[in-house]
């Protein structure tokens, strides 16, 4: 006998007793959303590649302009250090002290002559070379000391007078040596000779 069923009957009722339907089309979404995550995935990897190794390169470059720069501000600093110290070198003050190194040279030879000859008109009008040679030969000792001569550190580089200082040892004490330096027909004299005590 047949079962009547209802006007209202709908065959989707029933459908939960039926084994369910695959779709051809799941198993290719998985692979699309795995496709475009992993091609996001790539394409932030070649992004990320590109910015950092664009950081790594400006910095290089970066670098290697400061280098440069620096390398171009020490040798400017080095050309002025030298022009100073070649202007200083032929300044007043360093000639002056060369003069004065020569004098000592030449009273520790003995060549008290050649000595006296470089020491100023104003000195030898006022000291004779007999007065002169009983003076150095007296503080020989101190005059020839190996000590350096020192210039005046706060002296001007361009000037006319400059008075040029060492130590020395004279009758067993310590003692100063000055020599006071006058240019002169363009060159620089001894124009006072001091040795004292310090």
């Amino acid at each position: 006998m047949a079962r009547n069923r209802p006007d209202d009957y709908d065959d989707r009722d029933y459908d939960d007793d039926r084994p369910a339907r695959q779709t051809s089309g799941g198993g290719g979404s998985a692979v699309k959303i795995i496709a475009i995550i992993g091609g996001v995935l790539v394409a932030l990897f070649v992004v990320c590649g590109g910015l950092i190794f664009g950081g790594c390169y400006l910095m290089h470059r970066s670098v290697q302009n400061m280098q440069s720069q620096m390398v171009g501000q020490l040798d400017k600093m080095q050309a002025d250090n030298e022009k100073r110290m070649e202007a200083a070198k032929n300044s007043d003050k360093s000639l002056s002290k060369v003069a004065a190194e020569k004098f000592l040279a030449e009273v520790k030879a003995k060549r008290y002559d050649a000595a006296y000859q470089l020491t100023s008109q104003s000195y030898r009008k006022g000291t004779t070379r007999k007065e002169f040679q009983d003076y150095v030969t007296k503080h020989y000792d101190a005059l020839i000391a190996t000590s350096p001569m020192q210039e005046d550190f706060f002296a001007p580089d361009s000037g006319t007078t400059y008075v040029v200082t060492k130590k020395g040892r004279d009758a067993g004490a310590f003692v100063d040596v000055k020599l006071t330096m006058i240019k002169e027909g363009g060159g620089w004299k001894v124009d006072q000779i001091n040795v004292g005590k310090d």
